[in-house]
């Protein structure tokens, strides 16, 4: 799924939640014995109303269920809170300094809003497999994989030189989303006139100066 080498530090931090620089994607062997602690505390007020096989129950007693099923939702949620926060503190002693600054970048808020968003084609929320895990790698600082070892500019590639090279067309692409992405919002807001950037006009039959870069939208 994530297209990345699976190494045992980064699995662990990958079963946090989002908010704590996770996916998510829980292991099972370790969280099962907490789940079922969890489950059995929060039903524990209906299981004894159940055990005692009355026929009906009072609206008093009802809601005397109801309040302590919530209370021990609450405090079910904040150990279990507690306790992955501990978790993660314990786990990014062992990552290099720079991953510890990105795990702690991506803890801020709305930082990875994009994992839990709903994939709405029309709004542009989906990803290819592809987009999916070329995110995921920037996320968590690994390699990106099926790139060319050397950049078109005979630099060699890695995720800095990428997104900085001017030959790559990465530049231009992140301008041109920004533009777009803001034109259409402007639309939305019922702003008027509305137009991206025009293209440069055609400089067939110009005269100009030797050395001057005569490619279309140069």
């Amino acid at each position: 799924i994530t297209g990345m080498n699976s190494k045992p530090l980064l699995r662990e931090l990958m079963a946090l939640p989002t908010r704590l620089a996770g996916l998510n994607i829980y292991i099972p062997t370790e969280t099962a014995t907490y789940e079922y602690e969890a489950s059995r505390k929060a039903t524990a007020p209906l299981v004894s109303h159940l055990l005692q096989q009355k026929n009906k129950i009072s609206a008093a007693e009802w809601h005397q269920v109801q309040k302590e099923m919530k209370s021990a939702h609450s405090e079910i949620g904040s150990k279990k809170n507690s306790r992955l926060k501990k978790q993660l503190e314990e786990l990014k002693q062992n990552f290099t300094p720079v991953m510890q600054l990105q795990i702690e970048d991506l803890q801020s808020p709305g930082t990875s809003n994009w994992l839990t968003t709903l994939p709405i084609a029309a709004e542009g929320f989906t990803l290819s497999k592809q987009e999916f895990q070329d995110a995921l790698a920037l996320r968590y600082l690994e390699p990106l994989l099926n790139i060319p070892s050397k950049c078109g500019c005979g630099e060699i590639n890695n995720m800095t030189h990428i997104l900085q090279c001017n030959r790559g067309g990465y530049v231009s692409m992140r301008h041109n989303n920004l533009r777009d992405l803001t034109a259409i919002l402007l639309q939305r807001a019922g702003c008027k006139d509305v137009e991206i950037e025009p293209h440069l006009l055609s400089i067939i039959g110009e005269e100009l100066p030797k050395g001057t870069t005569t490619a279309d939208g140069a």
